[in-house]
């Protein structure tokens, strides 16, 4: 960046099975572009399944055939394999000729369940609609001040310019100084939304990106769905 370092030196995009998409990783190349970090991209394994595979007499419904069958482990293994090779492929593919130093990771079961991300590791997730905002601040330790922050990632991008927007109650907070630091890097505005909401906050719809803490994030959430959309969230822990 252009004003400071970020506190993280790479973006670490998580990848399961199935919950990938090409533009989410486009626009993660882009970010790390623009903090001038590295790239990560996380297949994380499916714990259940790879448990499932260790357990006797475990059985699955195979629709082709309509009918129960005895799992098989050694099948399941290889259509981990294959989900994980796509997962590279895709990865690889979607990042293209962006100018990031990036890589490829695989983390198995047993370690993401008692993996925390590192202080130099800002994890990037793709948005699930499925899960609720405080489930997923918890996971990611964000909400208990573990993790500095956590970027959250539309499936589909709105926009490639707007203003940086930053969700904050006075200019003090340490949350604008970040955002600003985004903005001169990306050569765009900031734009402070004052706390607590205010009908103002429509203009979140027109954001490149919009920085926020993670108690503030909870609360907003259920009530900006629709508003935010396609834009980019970096959700920063509580201690900032």
């Amino acid at each position: 960046m252009n004003r400071g370092n970020p506190p993280f030196r790479r973006i670490v995009l998580e990848l399961k099975r199935g919950s990938h998409n090409a533009e989410a990783i486009q626009l993660a190349a882009e970010l790390a572009e623009l903090f001038q970090v590295d790239l990560l991209g996380r297949f994380v394994e499916d714990s259940g399944l790879a448990q499932l595979t260790r357990t006797p007499f475990a059985r699955e419904f195979r629709m082709l055939e309509g009918e129960w069958r005895d799992l098989d482990s050694q099948s399941a293994a290889g259509s981990v394999e294959l989900a994980i090779a796509a997962a590279r492929r895709l990865f690889m593919q979607a990042v293209g000729s962006s100018p990031v130093s990036r890589d490829f990771e695989v983390l198995h079961a047993e370690a993401s369940a008692q993996q925390r991300p590192s202080a130099q590791e800002l994890v990037a997730v793709v948005q699930d609609p499925d899960t609720g905002e405080d489930i997923f601040l918890s996971r990611l330790g964000v909400s208990q001040g573990d993790t500095e922050a956590v970027l959250l990632l539309p499936r589909q991008k709105a926009r490639h310019h707007g203003p940086i927007v930053v969700i904050a109650a006075t200019e003090d907070e340490p949350s604008v100084a970040t955002a600003a630091q985004v903005a001169a890097a990306a050569q765009e505005i900031v734009l402070r939304l004052n706390w607590p909401p205010e009908p103002s906050w429509g203009s979140m719809a027109n954001a490149r990106l919009v920085v926020v803490t993670a108690s503030r994030f909870c609360e907003i959430a259920p009530h900006t769905g629709t508003i935010l959309a396609g834009v980019p969230i970096l959700i920063l822990g509580n201690e900032r």
